[in-house]
């Protein structure tokens, strides 16, 4: 049987090895003075300005259709497993080796099945069905769901939360506190970390990113390029068949990241200031995918928290899947999804606090833990009198 020929890849990359510095920071001050301030202008002059010393190359490689690339610890134990059975031939009285033969083939039998549960099967390779099953998820919960009656018991905020004007300080203590910023790969606008990194010392960019983000503040709305996220289905199991095997991984652009960091070192302090959190509250790195964005905007207003910003992070979010099928970048239509707080955001977490927040004032004679997503609730009574502590 003759082998199947093997298919070509064009993957893009962008070397940055060769960057003259002191040259893009130039070109970016000149390309950024007096720049009309629109984050699709911000996107193309600053790609501009990086295609020019830093221009997109390709590779191409080869893929055997289904060949599966396997991690650096698999081919580690592969080598081990190698010079065990060679060992072993040599020396089949030696018990040590053939144990070590069979515990390697249990390791190197786990490892693959690692590095191969992120291949997608062919049957749910349609990026617009996998997308269309994330949005509809959560318009079957979100359209028909009343606002809550706020707790009688709830304390008072006479506080008000107000957005102040952006500094340069502000910029890069947010920039201080972003992961991966060294990081190559392309957000949904086509930028990385790393170029925001080395566009940040130019003095133009600073003035240009803080006066776009103080603008948005003053029109109180974000535009649609920097609310639409790219989706990444991960399988959950060795052989997904279906999209509800998958679990979405959400990318959202390095500009909106950076603006949430802004905006929530604000919002944590008026907070905390404020004493608005439970003391049952422990943990707040995690946040559902179900919450229900008129719910959390309505329960915000307790708090004093009104801002139009904010309303506008939370509305109108799209989102679009991309993977890989056939060594081809596949990318669904952009949708709207209807419910829950953004993915990889890192003010989700505090928005999903605020949610939850009055849990504790709506349970009575009870004790009440919330540890992140998670709440457990401390009821003490006779055990005579068990439907009677449960109907209160």
């Amino acid at each position: 049987m003759r082998k199947p020929k093997a298919s070509k890849q064009r993957t893009p990359y962008r070397d940055f090895s060769n960057l003259n510095l002191p040259s893009l920071l130039t070109t970016i001050n000149i390309s950024f003075h007096n720049l009309f301030l629109d984050p699709y202008l911000l996107s193309e002059t600053l790609l501009h300005c990086f295609n020019t010393h830093a221009p997109l190359r390709y590779k191409t490689m080869k893929s055997e259709g289904k060949q599966i690339r396997l991690s650096n610890s698999t081919n580690v134990l592969l080598k081990a497993n190698l010079k065990a059975y060679k060992l072993n031939m040599r020396k089949p009285s030696l018990r040590t080796s053939a144990a070590k033969l069979y515990v390697l083939k249990r390791r190197i039998k786990t490892c693959i099945k690692a590095d191969t549960k992120y291949h997608l099967n062919s049957l749910i390779h349609e990026h617009d069905d996998i997308n269309d099953f994330y949005v509809n998820i959560s318009k079957k919960t979100s359209t028909s769901t009343s606002l809550p009656d706020k707790p009688p018991n709830l304390p008072s905020f006479p506080g008000k939360f107000t957005l102040l004007h952006f500094t340069q300080k502000d910029l890069f203590n947010a920039w201080s506190q972003m992961k991966n910023t060294n990081s190559k790969s392309s957000d949904p606008i086509g930028i990385c970390p790393l170029m925001i990194k080395l566009a940040l010392q130019s003095e133009s960019f600073c003035c240009y990113l803080i006066s776009m983000f103080n603008l948005f503040i003053d029109k109180g709305k974000i535009p649609e390029i920097l609310k639409t996220s790219r989706v990444v289905p991960v399988p959950k199991i060795d052989d997904p068949k279906s999209p509800n095997d998958t679990r979405p991984i959400g990318i959202q652009p390095v500009l909106t990241k950076l603006l949430e960091k802004c905006i929530l070192h604000q919002l944590s302090s008026y907070i905390e200031s404020s004493k608005i959190l439970s003391d049952s509250q422990f943990d707040f790195q995690k946040a559902f995918d179900k919450v229900n964005r008129r719910i959390l905007l309505h329960k915000m207003k307790w708090y004093g928290i009104n801002c139009p910003i904010l309303e506008s992070l939370l509305k109108n979010r799209k989102q679009f899947v991309s993977c890989n099928y056939n060594n081809q970048n596949c990318k669904s239509n952009t949708k709207e999804t209807e419910l829950g707080v953004v993915q990889g955001s890192s003010i989700s977490a505090l928005f999903f606090s605020l949610m939850i927040n009055d849990l504790p004032l709506s349970l009575k004679n009870t004790i009440t833990y919330m540890f992140a997503d998670d709440s457990n609730i401390l009821i003490a009574g006779k055990p005579s009198e068990i439907n009677e502590v449960r109907a209160n």
